[in-house]
């Protein structure tokens, strides 16, 4: 081995001259090689011949590391191994590890990018989807209560029917006697196109045909029309000029009007017709019913026998529940087959839940007084009774509702929670109002301080024991509207108002500052736990007090105590929001009892006292 580390090894072949390891291959040219296993990183540079092997372990060791398998290429008889410690190869390890750790991790977040991206755009085209079907599940509603609308003014084209045919037999001297009075824009349209003698025989002319005067454009040349004068107007319209009992409406005529009745569905409709409408309409009542109740009762129709003919109605659909059309002579029928309805119904879900196990959908449906009475109750005891029983609720009333006055609540959960709140509803709602008014007296000081310049007490607390409170300034006296229990919270609402009020200074010839505080400063005047606010007090020996603004955007600072501490009180804490400003000598209103006495007296006493100070006249 030479001084550079380089094993040198006799040639036979030669004249007993030694040469390198690393000559080369053909023995062409020599080729210089890095031996120092530090800077085996480094590129190499090798014979042509060397290069496509070299490239191969160059691209496994970049792909997969290990320097303790790096041999590098010598002469075939020639071998050479670089000496590497145990420290060198355990880190070259960590890093190969470390690198393939983090491919991995670009794998996996490149992967997780492309299906985000993929569930992104699948969710966008079910959105669309749903959009679109939406779209035309409202335009088939549309379409429905066009037809519907076609169907109600069918009595209203008939009546309208029968008046043209009267009208088309009658002659035109005896129209007063039979139709209403003409209106004087009808008679100038009938002025403006008059019969002519020669077709008073002939059949009414129907839209669009013309008249045998004019059936040909070419046949005869129609004179110019002349300008009537004043005189010719006046003969004509003396000879139209119908008797003045003929223009009114005789009394048959009267009758006869009065018995279109206008109605909230019908333009107009005779009383008869209108009277068996609503009786044939008391003979056919719709049902609500949702979508697992639907197939329930698809499943039971053939099996069980109901008290009136059932039927589904595919004409009107809404798109969270269906109809079912129930037909009887006798009403009592129908209302008795709305109980089997309902007893079949749930006895069939019940069944599907033990078999299943999923949460199913039923409908609760109102009446005009059990709607006012649900409307009444509040959301507040709702969800509660929605929570104990672990059922969903959703008032179809904020949905999308087309034709249906008296929109159901749609409950979903097991069908046993179902019926427990379907029975705590109906006694909820059939269970009369039960509440009840009392009159509250109220201390002066509290009515005072809490209630007299603001409301905000009032709203909170008719807020939390959901009443209605009203204020009675004459009696100073509270109002309060609720069931019981709500009024008893309300009374211990107000006595807790009463503690508080014993701290409040009484109608003592003592000072009471105000002083608006913003809300960004309570922090500042209050403190940590109350140290800045009781710093005040221990400083200025007046009582210092918060409340809330009746606008709640600023706060009220009360100042209360002599002249000397209220005003010490209100010049520490203006100085210490104003950073050091004090006022000195500025007037602040004394909003006591006693002061407002004194000022009140000192007015009185001047305004007595004036006409002693002023010049005789």
């Amino acid at each position: 081995m030479n001084r550079d580390g380089i094993y040198i090894e006799l040639d036979s072949d030669t004249d007993s001259r030694f040469y390198t390891s690393n000559y080369g291959i053909f023995n062409q040219e020599p080729v210089r090689r890095d031996t120092d296993w530090r800077r085996y990183q480094r590129p190499l540079k090798m014979a042509d011949a060397q290069r496509p092997t070299e490239m191969d372990r160059i691209v496994e060791r970049i792909m997969d590391h290990n320097p303790f398998f790096d041999v590098y290429e010598t002469v075939p008889t020639i071998s050479s191994r670089p000496p590497i410690n145990g420290i060198f190869h355990d880190e070259a390890e960590i890093r190969h590890f470390e690198r393939m750790a983090e491919l991995e991790r670009l794998y996996k977040e490149y992967n997780d990018e492309l299906l985000e991206r993929e569930r992104r755009e699948i969710e966008i085209k079910e959105q669309r989807i749903r959009d679109q079907q939406r779209i035309v599940d409202a335009q088939k509603l549309e379409m429905i209560e066009r037809q519907e609308r076609i169907k109600r003014y069918e009595p209203y084209r008939r009546h309208l029917e029968v008046r043209r045919a009267e009208s088309e037999r009658t002659p035109r001297s005896q129209w007063s006697e039979v139709m209403p009075r003409r209106t004087s824009e009808d008679r100038r349209s009938s002025d403006r196109s008059p019969r002519s003698s020669e077709d008073e025989g002939s059949p009414r002319r129907t839209f669009g045909e013309r008249s045998p005067r004019h059936s040909g454009f070419f046949e005869e040349d129609p004179s110019p029309r002349r300008r009537r004068s004043s005189g010719e107007h006046r003969q004509r319209k003396l000879e139209r000029k119908v008797p003045k009992k003929h223009r009114y409406n005789t009394p048959e005529e009267n009758a006869k009007l009065e018995a279109y009745i206008p109605t909230r569905n019908y333009s107009y409709m005779t009383a008869e017709e209108h009277k068996a409408m609503a009786a044939e309409q008391r003979k056919t009542q719709k049902y609500q019913i949702s979508e697992h109740g639907l197939r329930s009762y698809k499943r039971i129709a053939n099996e069980t026998r109901f008290s009136c003919r059932i039927s589904v109605d595919k004409d009107h659909r809404q798109m969270i529940y269906r109809y079912l059309i129930l037909r009887s002579d006798d009403p009592k029928n129908i209302e008795k087959c709305r109980k089997e309805l309902d007893e079949a119904i749930m006895e069939n879900l019940m069944e599907e839940y033990v078999h299943d196990g999923k949460q199913l959908d039923v409908v609760y449906p109102f009446t005009q007084k059990t709607r006012h009475a649900f409307t009444r109750l509040g959301d507040t005891v709702v969800d509660r009774i929605m929570d104990v029983h672990s059922v969903e609720m959703r008032d179809c009333r904020r949905d999308s509702i087309y034709g249906d006055p008296l929109p159901p609540l749609l409950l979903t959960g097991s069908p046993e929670n179902i019926l427990k709140v379907k029975k705590r509803l109906d006694k909820e709602l059939e269970e009369p109002d039960n509440s009840m008014t009392k009159e509250i007296a109220v201390p002066s000081k509290v009515f005072d301080h809490f209630f007299q310049s603001t409301r905000c007490h009032v709203e909170r607390i008719a807020k939390k024991t959901n009443t209605v409170i009203e204020i009675l300034e004459a009696t100073k006296n509270l109002k309060i509207r609720g069931s019981p229990f709500g009024i008893r919270k309300a009374q211990e609402q107000v006595d807790n108002l009463e503690k508080r009020a014993h701290q409040l200074p009484d109608d003592s010839d003592e000072a009471v500052y105000h002083q608006t505080i913003n809300p960004e400063d309570v922090r500042k005047i209050v403190g940590i736990r109350g140290e800045v606010i009781n710093g005040f007090r221990k400083r200025t020996g007046a009582k210092c007090f918060l409340e809330e603004g009746e606008d709640r955007r600023n706060n009220l600072m009360i100042f209360s105590g002599t002249i000397e501490q209220a005003k010490a009180a209100y010049q520490a804490v203006h100085a210490h929001l104003h950073q050091g400003i004090i006022l000195d000598g500025g007037y602040i209103e004394n909003h006591s009892k006693m002061a407002r006495q004194r000022s009140d007296a000192i007015r009185e006493r001047y305004q007595r006292n004036l006409g002693k100070f002023l010049p005789p006249q």
